[in-house]
């Protein structure tokens, strides 16, 4: 029997503990978002700020649950991998303004 247990829940983004009574010496913490609230700010930023100095936009959005598992894997403060994630064709959905970094 699985058990899980909600540690946080702020807007659109849960944090629980996952437990199974198949393996108690385990745990998963799970963090899950809801992403549509971020693809309708990011659709919002984008017809909204194409007046702005392009030194002060936005370039992209990306979801707290993508910056903790960059956090936990140590590539959050790389800033190679990032510039290599935000060029990356698969998270083009995350970017605002669509050059490249």
């Amino acid at each position: 029997m699985k058990i899980n247990t909600i540690l946080d829940h702020r807007g659109s983004v849960v944090s629980r503990i996952q437990s199974d009574s198949t393996d108690p010496g385990r745990i998963h913490h799970i963090l899950s978002q809801d992403l549509q609230p971020v693809f309708d700010e990011i659709d919002y930023l984008r017809s909204h700020l194409h007046d702005r100095p392009t030194d002060m936009r936005p370039v992209a959005t990306i979801p707290a649950a993508v910056v903790q598992q960059m956090i936990n894997e140590g590539s959050w403060n790389d800033e190679a991998h990032l510039k290599k994630w935000l060029n990356d064709p698969d998270n083009r959905c995350f970017r605002i303004w669509p050059g490249h970094i």
